[in-house]
This record gives C-alpha cells, structure tokens and sequence, in this order.
C-alpha cells in the first residue's frame, strides 16, 4: 500500500478519511513554530485542530481541513500547494538509538 505524505521542513503531513471529534479547534491556522529561528508553517485557509503530542500518539501535533487547494507557507521554505481534504501532521522526527528527537527547524 502506497502512502501519501508531505513534507515541509521539519513539518510531515499525511492526508487523513477522518478527524477524531471532539478536538479543540485553534484560533489560526498556524501548524508549527521552529524552536531557534521562531519562524511558522501556516496554512493559508483552512481550520486546524490542536493534539497533545504524547509518546502513545507518535507525537501527532493535530488534524487539519482544506476545503480548497491551500499554500502551506513558511519564511525559510518553499511554499507547497496541498490538495483539499484532511490532514494530520507532525514535527519530523530523527533516528537517535538513545532518545526520540525532533528535527529542529
């Protein structure tokens, strides 16, 4: 089975059938601000729905839907088009035998 995914930075998106009810929608549409340049990856439209990143989720940050064809932006990236739907994402993760680290952006 193939699996589509997106990535942007330090951001990975994969395209969703469902987003779970009951999550706390957030007031931008902003995906995730990098630790040293505090810079953003923000959709351009859509509505973004927070997760607690735990152990047990893989550290998801949250679900999103575009009804549109939608910019997913940031200053030190290039801008992306993704196709209307839904969507979960998370921080890149990389391969440390010691400890699971994020990429840092």
């Amino acid at each position: 089975m193939k699996i589509q995914a997106y990535r942007h930075g330090d951001l990975l998106l994969i395209p969703v059938d469902s987003i779970p009810e009951g999550l706390p929608k957030k007031d931008n549409t902003e995906l995730l601000e990098g630790e040293i340049s505090g810079h953003v990856h923000r959709l351009n439209g859509g509505t973004v729905y927070a997760e607690t990143p735990t152990i047990a989720n893989d550290f998801l940050l949250g679900f999103f839907e575009i009804p549109t064809e939608t910019e997913v932006t940031h200053e030190e990236h290039e801008t992306i088009v993704l196709p209307p739907g839904k969507y979960k994402f998370y921080s890149q993760r990389e391969y440390d035998p010691q400890e699971n680290r994020r990429v840092i952006d």
